[in-house]
């Protein structure tokens, strides 16, 4: 085989009749007579002027327009080369404006735009004008197929014995060449640039890149619309989006959960392109799967994901190609390869805020616990295996109380998927509101909670209020009993026990040794003692010296506070008004008194008295030389006692007791803040805690109806309590009364012994 220097084909001595040769291939090729159907020529015509291909010389060097071969497309292996190589020859005026190469370059823009030599009239100029017209177009056709990977520039051409090769004589030749007579009958192989089918993916115009010619019977090149397709990415983190989450089609969900996007091959519409699927990780591929882009609307496909995508606790490598109509071939999806995940991300829910003691004031110190709900054990576990897990509590409160830290959950638990989360803190030390945040933070599984919560106008909060108590020294206390009134006992008429008695305040419980609010001898109440406790300071705290302490229900019960009660009867406190003398009627205020040594003195009031100042004896702070210098003082009022804020210590008994058996009043307030008008309503008020800040200490016994106990001073976690009660020996020490608290001319002690309880 060998290659002219002048022309595109080979050049074949024949060994027989030319005219016989060819005569025998059209039959072979096209029975009777037929054209090209790409070119519009018949067999053996040349493109441009359909002549007759002379028989008697099957060389067209003569005849035609031609690449020498030295001057073919022998470098060509890109588009850029190939448009240049075409452009420098059909511009070529170095020899006319019709030459070699411009009717040789003219062919191929002419016939791979469509276009059929029967166009031009038989006129080769008419062809070499109309390709110049129409280059950009080729060139862009040229990009086109280019880009859509139609193209195999350095493709490899086998032809056999028997093969039809259209060579380039454009002006009156056609010929058709077979294996030269000097070499063996066979199969040889040549370069060439070969366009591909966009719907078949098969030759459709082959070109030898030794000699320039187009082999065999080729066709226009058809737009290329190549398929195509997407693969979406996800959506970056943000806002309550979870990282790896893609919600970029509105019509299907998360990318962790489904790969989404769209596939289309424009040269079979109806075709439900493919989707394969790969997921891989650090190279490795993981599994592999398939789908079906819709034939309708934008060709979407949504493809699920298996458990080891979603369960992912690292990133995921998704790789995804489109199979084209022919079944066989892919083509890349825009946008793949992408990364999801990690995927096992679920949104936990908030567990709810608990602080103990459930009653807490600004002294002791609290535990707040908090949770976080998982939907699964393994995200769970997941989210805890992170290495930016962080469970944290917020706490803040008044006077710049603030608490921001991490915490060591507990969990998860194994039946609900709940982190629990404590955090111990001390005393605040301040009383007011408290108001917590709680939640993980980190990549996988974050949760704000509570005040944590950007906006949340409503979050957990927990009170640290103060608890003032009282306290009864070397004495006792009783609730519920009945007062004879008007000369008239409890059972014919006075004021009748009362059941619903109780006596109620704060105490630190056996944690505490009892402290705060109790009496140091025995307590009774008709109904419960509520955090207050008899035998205070002894072993017999707290139930021991109350009465009705045997432990029925509601009766005594350590962990609620209840230490007695419940007993069924109490005396009738005697009618101290019955033996009045020197009555003040009205509202009297007393504005404070010093009893002297030896003084015993009475005041019976009619009426209501404020008292405004402190009432003290006055030899108490130096001691007394004898009993008989031991002053005594009683105030018995037929109506309410009040005292005012900034009294501070009272010496003496305190009697109120009502008008009558049905009466109201009978009352005393240990702080009242509006005087003579105070009352239950404005004495429970928001300002009762700076309004009555100051503790009392009565040096005696307060007796009444009702006894309001509205002093705020020291809450019980202290050692001040807002009201104390001694009864100390200077109380009974003095002149002993008869009856009515009236002093006895004859009535002396012959001895005195003390025995719990007195009562």
């Amino acid at each position: 085989m060998f290659r002219s220097k002048f022309r595109w084909v080979l050049a074949i001595v024949l060994a027989f009749s030319t005219a016989a040769f060819f005569s025998a291939s059209v039959s072979a090729l096209c029975p009777g007579s037929c054209q090209y159907p790409s070119t519009g020529r018949d067999y053996f015509k040349g493109y441009y002027t359909n002549n007759n291909l002379p028989t008697n010389n099957a060389i067209p060097n003569s005849h035609g327009y031609f690449w020498p071969s030295s001057e073919a497309p022998w470098a060509v292996s890109n588009v850029n080369q190939w448009i240049s190589f075409i452009q420098g020859s059909l511009y070529d005026t170095s020899n006319g404006s019709v030459n070699d190469h411009t009717g040789a370059a003219s062919y191929y823009v002419n016939h791979m735009t469509g276009h059929k030599g029967t166009e031009f009239g038989g006129s080769v100029l008419n062809g070499v004008n109309a390709g110049r017209a129409r280059f950009a177009e080729w060139s862009q056709l040229m990009r086109d197929y280019d880009a859509a990977g139609l193209v195999r520039w350095s493709d490899t051409l086998t032809q056999c014995y028997g093969d039809v090769q259209a060579n380039m004589d454009f002006i009156a030749h056609d010929s058709f060449y077979y294996s030269n007579t000097n070499m063996p009958r066979g199969c040889y192989t040549d370069p060439s640039i070969t366009f591909l089918d966009p719907d078949t993916l098969q030759p459709i115009f082959q070109i030898k890149k030794t000699c320039g010619n187009p082999i065999g019977e080729n066709r226009a090149l058809p737009p290329p619309n190549p398929p195509t397709g997407t693969l979406n990415p996800p959506t970056p983190p943000s806002g309550s989006t979870p990282p790896g989450y893609n919600t970029g089609d509105v019509n299907v969900n998360s990318s962790c959960s489904f790969i989404t996007g769209t596939a289309t091959d424009p040269a079979a519409p109806s075709y439900a392109v493919v989707i394969r699927v790969t997921y891989s990780r650090g190279g490795t591929t993981l599994g592999t799967d398939q789908t079906t882009a819709s034939t309708s609307g934008a060709h979407r496909y949504s493809l699920a994901t298996p458990n080891y995508v979603r369960e992912s606790i690292t990133p995921v490598t998704v790789s995804a190609v489109g199979v084209r109509s022919n079944g066989s071939t892919t083509f890349n999806l825009t946008g793949s390869p992408i990364s999801v995940g990690p995927c096992l991300l679920a949104n936990p829910n908030c567990g709810p805020m608990n602080v103990s003691p459930a009653s807490l004031d600004p002294g002791t110190a609290f535990t707040v616990t908090t949770s976080v709900k998982y939907g699964s054990m393994l995200e769970a576990q997941t989210a805890q295996a992170q290495s930016d897990f962080r469970y944290f509590i917020t706490i803040t409160g008044p006077n710049g109380y603030s608490y921001n830290g991490n915490v060591t959950p507990t969990g998860p638990d194994p039946s609900t998927f709940t982190f629990t989360g404590a955090v111990t803190r001390p005393p605040t030390g301040a009383p007011g509101k408290y108001v917590v945040g709680w939640g993980i933070s980190g990549s996988f599984g974050a949760v704000n909670c509570g005040s944590a919560i950007t906006g949340n106008t409503n979050p957990p909060v927990f009170n640290v209020t103060n608890k003032p108590y009282f306290k009864v020294n070397d004495g006792d206390i009783s609730a519920g009993a009945g007062i004879s009134t008007g000369g008239v006992n409890c059972a014919s008429g006075g004021v009748a026990p009362n059941q619903n008695a109780s006596i109620a305040s704060w105490n630190r419980g056996s944690a505490g040794s009892y402290g705060g609010a109790g009496a140091e001898f025995g307590a009774l109440a008709l109904n419960h003692l509520l955090g207050f406790v008899s035998g205070q300071g002894s072993s017999y705290a707290p139930s021991r010296l109350s009465f009705a302490n045997t432990g029925a229900a509601n009766q005594v019960n350590v962990s609620q506070e209840l230490y007695g009660g419940k007993y069924g009867n109490t005396a009738c406190t005697a009618d101290y008004f019955a033996n009045a003398s020197n009555i003040q009627t009205g509202n009297i205020t007393i504005n404070g008194l010093s009893i002297a040594n030896g003084t015993h003195q009475t005041i019976y009031v009619d009426g209501n008295v404020y008292i405004n100042g402190n009432i003290t004896f006055a030899g108490a702070t130096a001691g007394y030389p004898n009993a008989a210098a031991i002053p005594s003082f009683s105030l018995v009022v037929r109506g309410n006692i009040y005292v005012a804020p900034g009294v501070t210590q009272l010496d003496g008994f305190y009697i109120a007791q009502p008008t009558s058996g049905s009466a109201t009043n009978g009352i005393i307030y240990s702080c009242a803040r509006s005087g003579f008008g105070t009352n239950a309503v404005n004495s429970l008020t928001s300002s009762l805690q700076s309004g009555c800040s100051s503790p009392l200490t009565v040096n005696g016994a307060f007796t009444g109806r009702q006894v309001w106990l509205l002093r705020t001073a020291g809450t019980v976690s202290g050692n001040t309590a807002a009201e104390t009660f001694n009864y100390s020996p200077d109380v009974w020490l003095s002149t002993p009364y008869g009856n009515g608290l009236t002093p006895g001319t004859t009535d002396e002690y012959d001895s005195i012994t003390s025995l719990p309880p007195v009562l």
